[in-house]
């Protein structure tokens, strides 16, 4: 009987260690070095600039920590893509950090969170009320069913500016385009967004993951 409830009491202890550690869904993009935007410098010959409809964009977001987390959206203020033959050629947005929104609570405790998503512990959106993704490449992609487009670009937040490659399914019709990403995490700290994060020495019951889930939908028209 002791060696069953042994068993029991570590199995416990192995799945809770399991979802202290879990992060958000989706797959991990690696952030680097900012790259130079010749598209935005120099537009393609014969290229359309499509307006993003803002109000209805949206960024979905995932945060994890021991024994939970929470998820919401941010909205973006504008945006346009350049497209060429096609084919996206470039594109810009301004996400709206004042926006944050949570999504799985309400009344004081979602008010709460809010606003320690917009302080200074998290993004500071009273110093950097925006962030911007600015598409630098953007290349068809096969073999995946979720994804035909790797869309790399640099994304600046809190004045820090890294580039990423985010897979995204795009669709092309006569006037509009429309884009979603599959599920994608980053690592918030390479922009500076360290609280309680692991490499600062938080306490493991205390951590928050360092992976922000994030997901994409927006469609942009003439």
């Amino acid at each position: 009987m002791q060696r069953l409830s042994t068993f029991f009491l570590l199995f416990s202890l192995l799945l809770f260690a399991a979802s202290c550690s879990q992060a958000p869904e989706g797959e991990q993009v690696e952030a680097s070095e900012a790259q130079q935007n010749e598209q935005q410098d120099s537009p393609a010959e014969n290229s359309a600039k499509l307006t993003v409809d803002a109000d209805n964009a949206r960024i979905f977001w995932e945060g994890t920590k021991p024994g939970g987390g929470h998820t919401g959206i941010i909205k973006l203020q504008k945006g346009h893509l350049q497209m060429a033959n096609g084919k996206i050629s470039g594109g810009e947005f301004i996400i709206d950090m004042n926006s944050i929104e949570n999504t799985d609570q309400e009344g004081q405790d979602k008010e709460d969170l809010q606003n320690h998503l917009r302080s200074s512990d998290f993004f500071d959106a009273g110093q950097f009320p925006t962030a911007t993704f600015v598409i630098t490449d953007a290349k068809p992609l096969a073999g995946r069913e979720d994804a035909n487009y790797l869309i790399t670009g640099n994304l600046t937040i809190k004045g820090i500016t890294k580039s990423i490659s985010i897979p995204a399914k795009v669709q092309v019709a006569e006037t509009y385009v429309e884009v979603e990403t599959p599920k994608f995490t980053i690592d918030r700290t390479q922009w500076g967004i360290t609280y309680k994060s692991g490499i600062i020495g938080t306490a493991k019951d205390r951590l928050i993951n360092d992976q922000i889930g994030l997901q994409i939908k927006l469609q942009a028209s003439l």
